[in-house]
């Protein structure tokens, strides 16, 4: 076999003899390198969907932390304001129980 890929060399040249045998590699190979590169489309395919996916997650959650911030500052406006109102109750209470002590003591 290596006098025939000798022989082969000195006949044709030995850049053909390379290029045969690579041809021949791929000949032999078709369905392993026809299935990795449609694999590797296929992933390169699924990455770019996914990255499409991820920045619209991000675009998302960026508007939820926005609203959340929104409903953050509606609940401490409310909780001042029932704070306030609950003081005033207090207020409005202990005057009362002080003019009704005074009117019991009439």
């Amino acid at each position: 076999m290596f006098t025939q890929i000798i022989n082969a060399i000195t006949k044709n040249g030995i850049s053909t003899v390379i290029f045969a045998a690579i041809g021949a590699m791929i000949a032999l190979n078709y369905k392993a390198i026809v299935s990795w590169m449609w694999t590797t489309i296929q992933a390169g395919a699924l990455v770019k969907s996914h990255e499409i996916t991820i920045k619209e997650l991000k675009a998302e959650i960026q508007t939820l932390r926005e609203r959340m911030e929104d409903y953050n500052k509606l609940l401490l406006e409310n909780s001042r304001i029932i704070s306030r109102l609950e003081e005033r109750l207090v207020q409005k209470n202990a005057k009362n129980r002080i003019k009704d002590k005074e009117n019991e003591e009439i």
